[in-house]
């Protein structure tokens, strides 16, 4: 079992609600998208316990995986198992790649993987995780490596890497701005290193600039937005054809305009070759990528759309979009327009009654 030329391929069974096997394509821009608690995150999770692992400091020990690390946080194999699973399988199907391991829970735990070659070391080394906390805007920053490999989470090389355009590379840092005008966040950013130890990065303080030379202040005096969003962007920008970058809600806290607009931001990474997933509560965000499908931005057969929701005994199913060239998924299981309707229809109601009684 292979997947098809250029696509990944990732199973996943018995880990957390996913007790049943859910195989998924990873095409150049992948949406998982459901209700809290529905398994998206579980979905790509295993995936992470191999970037951490990989990229551990020290020896885990004999039971090979680092449980316990930046991306994934478990105390107990227990807690990644199944409900009355004892076994978890996890595999990766590439072009000439098949990579698997399965984890069995008994009296106690036995790990039985295939060897990391190094086109295996490789693809997951690359991964970059922006997660979906990313911290609180900071007056400085510690300055870390720039690439092309990000251990841990990414939100800590954003300044780093900024401030390395600022100095190298003005292609970059123009379109990191233009991207962020864009969103209508701010008009300029740029980062410089105060001593060997720290970087600041300020921002324009107003979208819009009328002047030649903005007025500039500290990312830490403006709204939360742009902070959250700035790893976002960096990410996507820092990518290299054929790396895989996992967005935990790349929406959060941005203004609903904004969210919509985002949508060209992944497009454009995934039209670069960046293997983009995205896990995402936004139905702007959906609607402007339907809508890029339709303007013939992208290709249908470049997006992957995955509906995660949990059955009656609270396991995990998805649901695959058919996209077809207007962009349009199909019909889910829930629709984010008909909940937006619905709230609509419930004020209504409620007004209308209150104003004609």
């Amino acid at each position: 079992m292979y997947a098809s030329e250029g696509i990944m391929k990732l199973s996943v069974s018995g880990f957390k609600s996913i007790a049943s096997e859910i195989a998924l394509d990873v095409k150049p821009l992948t949406l998982l998208a459901g209700t809290n608690s529905s398994g998206k995150s579980s979905f790509i999770q295993p995936l992470l316990l191999l970037k951490q692992t990989l990229e551990a400091p020290y020896d885990p020990g004999p039971s090979q995986f680092l449980i316990n690390g930046s991306n994934v946080k478990f105390t107990l194999y227990e807690q990644i198992f199944s409900k009355g699973c004892h076994e978890i399988s996890f595999k990766i199907f590439m072009p000439h790649l098949c990579w698997k391991t399965t984890i069995r829970l008994l009296k106690e735990i036995f790990i039985d993987i295939s060897p990391y070659d190094q086109k295996t070391r490789e693809i997951i080394g690359k991964i970059i995780h922006v997660p979906g906390l990313r911290g609180n805007p900071e007056r400085s920053y510690s300055i870390t490596g720039t690439g092309p490999t990000f251990p841990g989470t990414f939100e800590h090389y954003t300044a780093s890497i900024i401030a390395n355009w600022n100095e190298k590379d003005s292609n970059k840092i123009e379109q990191l701005c233009e991207q962020i005008s864009r969103l209508g966040l701010t008009s300029k950013i740029s980062a410089k290193r105060l001593n060997d130890a720290e970087i600041e990065v300020k921002v324009a303080r107003l979208p819009q600039n009328g002047r030649s030379k903005p007025d500039m202040v500290n990312i830490a005096d403006i709204g939360f937005g742009v902070s959250q969003t700035l790893p976002v962007l960096t990410a996507l920008l820092v990518a290299e054809s054929g790396q895989l970058v996992y967005l935990e809600q790349p929406e959060i806290h941005l203004h609903p305009k904004a969210q919509h607009l985002l949508a060209k931001v992944l497009i454009d990474a995934a039209n670069r070759g960046v293997k983009v997933v995205a896990e995402t509560h936004s139905a702007l965000l959906l609607l402007g990528v339907q809508t890029l499908i339709a303007q013939e931005k992208i290709a249908p057969d470049n997006v992957a759309f995955y509906w995660f929701q949990r059955d009656k005994n609270g396991q995990t199913k998805t649901t695959t979009a058919k996209i077809d060239e207007n962009g349009a998924f199909g019909d889910l299981p829930i629709d984010f327009a008909e909940v937006e309707m619905d709230a609509d229809e419930e004020y209504i109601k409620a007004a209308s009654k209150k104003v004609f009684s």
